[in-house]
């Protein structure tokens, strides 16, 4: 379960239990008004600047770019902080009102579970987390150890701008509890048919594509770990690397590589080798000679797809 429902969960069980009883649901006491009142008050603030936060990250991202900030991430937790007291506020005078509470309420009981429950949930949350980090990471060793693939999230996908009626969108996984290790795939759609393309599997890194246009027409796409050629017309990716202090280009298998490797004939063709756990497969790179030559920046890849216009170009260190 998510560390933060696993928050709300405990927060709204007592509440709600408070408020299902009839006996209970009828008391005005200073301490049970603030249990039936506060920690929903609590959950409030936890929820609505998540929730927030979702419909931002769900805008389209030229309007996202534009009202993602750090002050925004602290309004939505204002907002959040405002919703909760005064939800608080309006259970405390239903309570009363409702149920004809009579003499003076004191504040007191109200701040001191609001505080116990600022306090308490995040320690409580903190500690679920970290149990469920060790169970996690157990069983991903486990199922590594054993050859299997313990975890996978759902696909995520970053649309980039149609290519001669072809439209195109990068997509990413994480295959990993914790840590930043994706799988990426192309998917192209032309005639209201898809079809997929992987790419190199990311072992560890946060999700940075510097993407270029090539005098020709097609795409390159060139991350932490390698460069790739897109033609989104034949839906083919060619991988590049350097031998020989040459460059070359080969047509990239359309799996998930776990390993490759290249050599050069005596008649001075250059193969690369692919393989995975379930096949091998051999082919000849082309040599490049100016494909790379005036190139445009074209845009780049984080967490959705930005052109240039609105995100600069960023350094990259190669791991390679």
């Amino acid at each position: 379960m998510n560390p933060m429902l696993f928050t709300l969960f405990l927060l709204l069980i007592l509440p709600a239990i408070l408020w299902a009883v009839p006996r209970t649901r009828r008391m005005t006491g200073s301490w049970i008004a603030a249990l039936k009142s506060v920690p929903a008050g609590c959950a409030v603030m936890i929820a609505l600047p998540a929730f927030l936060l979702v419909l931002i990250r769900e805008l389209p991202h030229r309007l996202r770019g534009m009202i993602s900030s750090p002050l925004t991430d602290l309004i939505v937790s204002l907002m959040g902080i405002i919703a909760g007291i005064a939800l608080i506020v309006f259970l405390l005078r239903f309570i009363y009102r409702k149920f004809h509470a009579e003499g003076k309420r004191s504040p007191l009981p109200t701040v001191i579970v609001f505080l116990f429950f600022g306090i308490a949930f995040p320690i409580l949350s903190c500690v679920y987390t970290v149990v469920s980090y060790q169970t996690a990471m157990i069983n991903y060793q486990t199922a590594c150890d054993s050859g299997k693939r313990y975890y996978s999230s759902d696909w995520r996908k970053y649309e980039l701008p149609p290519e001669n009626g072809t439209e195109i969108a990068f997509e990413e996984r994480g295959i990993h509890p914790f840590l930043a290790e994706y799988d990426y795939r192309l998917r192209f759609e032309k005639n209201g048919e898809c079809r997929y393309h992987y790419l190199p599997t990311n072992c560890g890194g946060r999700t940075y594509f510097k993407l270029y246009r090539l005098k020709d027409g097609r795409l390159l796409f060139s991350d932490k770990d390698g460069d790739y050629i897109v033609d989104a017309v034949d839906e083919k990716v060619w991988f590049l690397f350097r031998f020989g202090n040459k460059t070359y280009a080969v047509e990239y298998p359309n799996a998930q590589i776990s390993g490759r490797g290249w050599e050069k004939k005596e008649n001075g063709e250059v193969i690369v080798h692919f393989y995975n756990e379930s096949f091998e497969k051999s082919s000849e790179a082309q040599l490049l000679t100016d494909e790379l030559q005036n190139k445009s920046y074209y845009g780049c890849i984080t967490n959705d797809f930005y052109p240039a216009s609105e995100r600069s170009e960023e350094p990259i260190r190669k791991m390679r």
